[in-house]
């Protein structure tokens, strides 16, 4: 692995920081505290695993922010 590589996966933020964060914790009467974090743990899984295979460059926070809002908008709607 690259040097540069385990910089950026250094710079992903923690499931613990993101748990944290209050607009995810708003998810957690709709899904339940428990599908927040598997959804999140299933996308940070992927996100680490473009990293390692080259298909990401680098990491867009915001982007990665994003991604997880929306799938737990998307995950709410269906609960």
């Amino acid at each position: 692995m690259s040097e540069d590589v385990s910089r950026y996966l250094r710079n992903i933020p923690s499931m613990d920081k993101i748990l944290s964060l209050e607009w995810v914790q708003d998810y957690y009467p709709m899904i339940g505290r428990k599908a927040v974090k598997s959804l999140i743990e299933s996308m940070l899984e992927d996100f680490r695993a473009s990293m390692l295979s080259g298909e990401a460059k680098e990491v867009d926070i915001e982007r990665l922010m994003s991604d997880v809002k929306k799938t737990l908008e998307k995950s709410s709607k269906k609960a």
